[in-house]
């Protein structure tokens, strides 16, 4: 296990920077203020988020029985759920920074034993119960009716709290569809809520008795007062506001605002109606509070709240269903106050907006669901598949219904693969185009813009309308796609594309030099396995040396732990640091933990490189499946190749999905993906070919072509003297002299030239240098 260090304030945090532990935990207090206890855990958050020796380390926020993992019964503490939604949203800002765990309650033990392996399961958010690690999952409702009867009628009062659109949308619905007849709507403003009084006239035209009431709900004497003179055998509690904001600005004033209509007004409601016989306990809670939102952390804490306290609810016995809703059509509820760029972000990530009649029938069928806590949401899960079949990104808590693509997995292992490998070919000048289409791209997709030609290079991000959360969703996309650490002031500090690509262009410089230079990859591309192994394993025990100041490698044995040799959590981070930078793999700061001796770790090393040693170990089988075929089957093979390779870049499953006359614009290249293939042809002929690849020539056709001509210019005709061709140019020049060649090739080598010199006279080395290959076979062939 990690060495770990125990943080209960942002000023312990603090006072980490000087050691930065790979692990630190905040274990979070059982108490019954869930306002108390979430602000004392965003403190420590935000700290946690502002310390830079921390980037590297991972915060663990544990909690006992905030999560229904292995069945209602294991909520405990609904305040400790308010915690879980609020660093959801801060893990959406700020990936691979915080982990979540739970630990069973009924456990005597504490974070300590369950620690190591809930950080190895690699996910952000763990439950344990007894000996298993369970990891949260979104899977279909089993859709089946579980209720006998139904939970509305006529015979019993319903009380509908929140005075918006989505109070009046299920006022209405159950006057209509469950034929209730008596309904207390209340809210703080009451009879002065904007349409009420229409919405009142509208359900007693239809033979409801509406009782309209003040009542602020976060105040439990006004709460109870409101119950007393209006028993209900029902309530619905739609209530709720928004306050956006990064983790980073959120406060406990910001929280008590969203949490007063939403935790504070359900409390009451819970306690003060636990004899009343209710039929229906519903809540309508919010997507966010299950898959976390960026900019939503204080919305998705009080609707985690609600979640919970509908768990607690159903394992007492009691009626509860909490309705996670995702995105309603944006005249109704929350989604009304969302921006353009917040539904693109939203669309973005799969969500569709919910139709009126679609949400209502959801709502019944929720009802009529044995279970405590439903997500309604609409999902283009088709998109979703597709994206990830390209390489895109899955959240942890989709992949019950999408499967991450294989590229994303090899992105864990190669992230930098294809942008890296394609600004080592080109002139800076060049390297500073691509990475600013990279720039505008992201923010177009950011902004929501359909066109990147909306995103003007010199155009301030301020201007372009950049807040908070946009900035931190560009610097994560920028840091998935460089691998860079930039900062959430991203947007600030680099204020336009232009100024933003130069930064990302020096901040790549050494990477990219090392990439064109070839350096380790280029060393094992050759080995046998048992010999990469042991160059990794010198490297690795060069990097102990030098970390631990022995002056002799040999210090260092393949065998002993590293425990036993002297690390610690600051040692541990500086080799990982330096092993990252040697080989560009995503490496952890518990590196020394995970893989606990010199060897295991060197073929841990191997193993993460296995890819790229792959595509960097070079043959001639192109070329020798070249030779022999006429014209027209090498160019049928060549776009077979292409097709291949387009395939794999788009994320397609196969060859067969790519037209060979469609053209690559079409198909949905741009510059990013143009580079990606032309490294991966160039890797698999061996021709320089240039950035622009896909737009010299337009199709997988017309590059094949390209390719055939480059690789076999005299066509096939003559198979013999194209072998020939191959193997004289491979010939080391001591194979001439043994075979007496010496003096003719000089002779070839200075013909023509004016007072030339005598043969014997002659530098051979440099003039057989300079020999064309033709000269050569015609050498060998008899020709003078």
């Amino acid at each position: 296990m990690p060495e770990w260090a125990l943080v209960a304030t942002a000023d312990d945090v603090l006072a980490l920077a000087g050691s930065a532990p790979p692990v630190a935990v905040v274990e979070v207090p059982g108490d019954d203020d869930a306002l108390a206890v979430t602000a004392q855990v965003l403190e420590v958050v935000r700290a946690w988020l502002t310390v830079p020796a921390l980037e590297e380390s991972r915060l663990v926020v544990a909690t006992r029985g905030a999560v229904p993992a292995g069945g209602l019964d294991t909520v405990t503490d609904p305040a400790a759920a308010a915690v879980w939604g609020l660093v959801r949203s801060a893990q959406a800002e700020h990936p691979d920074r915080v982990v979540l765990l739970d630990v069973d309650a009924t456990s005597e033990f504490g974070v300590e034993p369950v620690l190591g392996s809930a950080l190895a399961s690699g996910e952000a958010q763990v439950a344990t119960r007894g000996t298993a690690l369970l990891a949260p999952r979104l899977v279909r409702g089993a859709g089946q009716d579980a209720a006998e009867q139904a939970v509305f009628g006529p015979g019993g009062t319903v009380l509908v709290s929140g005075a918006g659109s989505l109070g009046g949308l299920v006022a209405r619905h159950l006057v209509a569809a469950h034929g209730v007849r008596r309904l207390v709507l209340a809210s703080r403003s009451g009879p002065d809520a904007a349409g009420v009084a229409e919405l009142s006239a509208e359900l007693a035209e239809q033979g409801a008795e509406v009782a309209v009431v003040a009542c602020d709900l976060a105040d439990r004497e006004q709460v109870a007062a409101l119950l007393a003179e209006h028993p209900v055998t029902g309530v619905v509690h739609t209530a709720g506001v928004f306050d956006d904001g990064v983790v980073g600005a959120l406060t406990r004033e910001r929280l008590a605002g969203v949490f007063a209509p939403k935790v504070d007004a359900v409390r009451h409601l819970d306690e003060l109606t636990r004899d009343a016989g209710l039929t229906a306990f519903v809540v309508f809670s919010s997507v966010a509070g299950v898959i976390g939102g960026g900019g939503q952390g204080s919305y998705a804490a009080a609707n985690a709240y609600l979640d919970a306290a509908m768990a607690q609810r159903r394992a007492a016995g009691l009626p509860g269903l909490s309705l996670a809703w995702g995105l309603w059509d944006r005249a109704i509820g929350m989604g009304a106050h969302l921006s353009a760029v917040d539904h693109a972000r939203a669309g973005r990530g799969g969500v569709q907006e919910l139709a009126r009649a679609e949400g209502l029938a959801l709502f019944d069928l929720g009802l009529r669901a044995d279970e405590a806590l439903l997500v309604p949401i609409k999902l283009d899960l088709a998109a979703l598949r597709a994206d990830a079949a390209a390489g895109g990104p899955v959240p942890h808590l989709l992949r019950g219904l999408v499967r991450p693509g294989r590229r994303q997995a090899r992105a864990a292992v190669v992230p930098d693969n294809s942008l890296v490998r394609g600004l080592a070919g080109l002139a800076p000048a060049e390297q500073e185009a691509l990475l600013l289409d990279l720039v505008r791209a992201q923010i177009a997709s950011v902004l929501g813009h359909s066109d990147v030609d909306a995103v003007g290079e010199a155009t301030a991000f301020k201007d372009a309308g950049f807040d908070s959360l946009t900035s931190v969703e560009l610097r994560n996309r920028l840091r998935e796609q460089t691998g860079l650490k930039l900062p959430a002031t991203l947007v600030f500090d680099y204020p336009t594309p232009a100024v933003l690509a130069r930064h990302l262009r020096e901040g790549l410089a050494r990477r990219v030099a090392s990439a064109g230079d070839g350096g380790l990859i280029d060393r094992l591309a050759g080995l046998a396995p048992a010999e990469q192994e042991s160059l990794l394993l010198d490297l690795v025990r060069d990097q102990i040396a030098a970390v631990l100041g022995h002056s002799d490698v040999d210090a260092v044995r393949e065998d002993t732990p590293f425990k036993e040799a002297g690390f610690d959590s600051l040692t541990s981070v500086e080799l990982r640091n330096r092993l990252r930078e040697q080989t560009g793999l995503k490496l952890p700061a518990t590196l020394v933990f995970d893989y606990p001796t010199p060897a295991v770790l060197a073929r841990h090393l191997r193993e993460g490189l296995g890819q790229r040693i792959a595509v960097a170990t070079g043959d001639d089988g192109l070329a020798a499946r070249l030779i022999g075929l006429l014209p027209d089957e090498q160019e049928e093979l060549l776009v077979d190749v292409v097709r291949g390779q387009v395939a794999v870049v788009l994320g397609h499953p196969g060859p067969a999905d790519v037209r060979a006359d469609v053209p690559f614009k079409e198909a949905g290249f741009d510059s990013l993906t143009s580079v990606e293939l032309r490294n991966r042809l160039r890797e698999q002929t061996g021709l320089k070919l240039p950035a622009t690849l896909v737009f010299d020539y337009p199709t997988p056709v017309a590059l094949a072509r390209h390719l055939r001509a480059e690789l076999a210019p005299d066509g096939g005709a003559d198979v013999d003297e194209a072998r020939l061709r191959r193997a004289l140019a491979s010939i080391p020049l001591a194979r001439f002299r043994e075979a007496g060649l010496m003096g003719a090739l000089v002779r070839l080598a200075t013909v023509g030239e004016p007072g030339a010199a005598d043969p014997g006279a002659a530098d051979p080395e440099r003039s057989i240098a300079e020999l064309d290959v033709d000269d050569l076979v015609d050498l060998a062939l008899g020709g003078e």
